[in-house]
């Protein structure tokens, strides 16, 4: 991975949620650009650079913060990665997704050291996902179905009341990179088999992790105003897109009207995962990322990489 070339001093960056893969990702590319404090909930068989902390114990948070000098940057990329959970999950998806920020940004306000920008890692499952809808911009309304989306909404409306000025709140299509295509195989693959739903030809939107990286350079060189920004590519794609990508062959041809069935089946037993799956590949989801391109360009697509 290349180097970020910056056209600011260099700043204090504090990660939360540093060893996840984008907050891994991000790291790689700031690395020796800025100083960067490294924030992991557990030990693990990581570089000695990263900090331990564990951000549902405030104590140990204000351990941490009063030994610390204040930063000029949070990064916050906390959550629970690829689950959308059930209705009875809300209260430890809350715990989560929001109280972490919470409990930080409290502690950190507190001893007046609250970082002159804050950036927050959403997800477009805010806007929730429908059949009838098929292109979501920011002044959307936002309805989230799932404890995960749900949560994430709380977190990004805890920072515009208390936090507006300071904060940039990134809503993430799917990411991938070249080396993490979770978020395409499992639009593309079942088992050892591709698939594809219908003719493929419904559009959906991704991210690639050199956006997320364009969006966060864009904040610290003072480009984007604070605000709520979709992160997706500039292109949208097909499923037929995904499959050509990932080079499937013996493609399992699956009939609309069977998913159709798994999504009420879905929609019966409460389960978010499968319901939200399915109306994604039946219908059109575009996430546009027209609002943060009129400050900053995207080039990096599924096509050259």
């Amino acid at each position: 991975m290349g180097r970020v070339i910056n056209k600011v001093k260099r700043l204090k960056i504090l990660i939360a949620g540093a060893s996840g893969y984008i907050g891994s990702y991000i790291c790689k590319k700031y690395d020796g650009e800025h100083n960067l404090f490294k924030l992991k909930y557990k030990n693990g068989n990581l570089k000695n650079d990263y900090i331990t902390l564990d951000l549902t114990n405030k104590n140990e948070i204000k351990h941490f913060v009063k030994k610390s000098n204040k930063f000029d940057v949070l990064i916050f990329l906390v959550g629970l990665a690829h689950k959308k959970g059930k209705d009875k999950d809300l209260k430890d998806f809350r715990i989560l997704n929001k109280s972490t920020l919470v409990n930080l940004l409290s502690v950190l306000k507190k001893n007046k050291k609250t970082p002159s920008k804050i950036i927050f890692a959403s997800t477009i499952s805010v806007y929730g996902e429908r059949m009838d809808k098929t292109r979501y911009y920011e002044n959307c309304l936002a309805n989230p179905t799932s404890p995960y989306a749900k949560t994430k909404l709380e977190s990004e409306k805890y920072l515009l009341e208390n936090f507006n000025k300071k904060s940039w709140i990134f809503r993430f299509a799917p990411v991938y990179t070249k080396d993490f295509n979770v978020n395409i195989d499992r639009r593309t693959k079942f088992g050892r088999f591709y698939y594809k739903v219908g003719d493929g030809s419904k559009k959906l939107s991704l991210c690639h992790g050199s956006n997320i990286v364009k969006s966060i350079n864009g904040v610290l060189n003072n480009k984007i105003p604070n605000g709520i920004y979709n992160i997706s590519d500039q292109y949208n794609y097909t499923y037929n897109d995904l499959l050509s990508y990932v080079g499937s062959s013996n493609i399992l041809f699956i009939p609309s009207i069977l998913v159709k069935l798994i999504f009420y089946l879905g929609e019966i037993s409460g389960n978010y995962f499968i319901k939200e799956n399915s109306i994604k590949l039946l219908s059109n989801n575009v996430y546009s990322s027209k609002k943060i391109r009129n400050f900053i360009n995207f080039s990096s697509n599924l096509m050259n990489y």
